[in-house]
């Protein structure tokens, strides 16, 4: 049974999404928060007009950055990894569908390769135009450092081509790292609940704590991407039902006998 402060309860279901668990780079979380944020925290760049940025990733949501600065009147470089533009996998949705309910039970070597395939940062067609030709483009630009100058307010960022560039604003559009020790409520019993090095719960959505349960980011290292996704939500809820259901017929049982 897992104790609250007020209410004891049988079975807590964590469903926090992404909230609170943004990465950034180990190079940039020196830097004051005023010149750094995460892709994830605006839904207007009115603020950036006239100011340079740098938005770091590849991915739909650098893109999706980058053009929403430019039109906010933003002087913007968008710097990422690989080469340029690379669509999203054909029928990807259906592919998550397909393996939401199967990856759980893979040989590791596959799931691997699954996540590799899932996760990879693609760009929908869409954003092309709003940003090619509109914002700078810094293919195979790595940022190895970002310095605050205490002198202007801004700070420098040296690009692995060794290129140097002052400006007002970095969005680190770099994805999440889920992890359980960020969940503050469940800080006294976090010795309790078995996982993995990189902070993922040990999961078939039940936990090694009985009756913890973990969805949704949080179990998608064990049951795979789709898990981060809406396609998910079936499989999640079928098998949390069911265990539910059977851990109360057990009890209703034992108190019967």
């Amino acid at each position: 049974m897992i104790s609250g402060c007020k209410r004891n309860t049988r079975h807590i279901i964590v469903a926090v999404g992404l909230g609170n668990v943004e990465f950034f780079p180990s190079n940039f979380q020196h830097l004051p928060a005023e010149l750094i944020s995460h892709s994830s925290g605006y839904t207007s760049y009115e603020s950036f007009a006239g100011k340079r940025v740098v938005v770091l990733g590849g991915g739909q949501s650098g893109w999706e950055a980058a053009a929403l600065l430019h039109q906010a009147g933003a002087n913007v470089e968008l710097a990422f990894h690989g080469s340029g533009y690379e669509p999203p996998l054909e029928n990807i949705n259906e592919r998550q569908r397909d393996i939401a309910d199967k990856f759980f039970f893979l040989p590791e070597k596959e799931k691997d390769y699954l996540r590799k395939e899932l996760l990879k940062a693609t760009v929908t067609e869409f954003l092309l135009p709003l940003v090619e030709g509109k914002v700078r483009l810094r293919p195979y630009s790595d940022i190895i450092c970002a310095k605050h100058v205490q002198e202007t307010g801004k700070f420098e960022v040296v690009f692995r081509n060794e290129e140097r560039v002052e400006v007002d604003h970095l969005f680190a559009a770099t994805g999440y790292c889920p992890s359980v020790d960020k969940i503050m409520f469940l800080k006294s019993i976090l010795p309790n609940i078995l996982k993995e090095e990189n902070g993922f719960p040990v999961v078939n959505f039940e936990s090694s704590v009985e009756g913890l349960y973990f969805v949704g980011p949080l179990s998608s290292h064990h049951h795979g991407p789709t898990y981060t996704q809406i396609a998910g939500v079936w499989h999640t809820s079928r098998t949390i039902i069911s265990s539910l259901l059977k851990q109360e017929a057990a009890i209703t049982s034992t108190r019967e006998n």
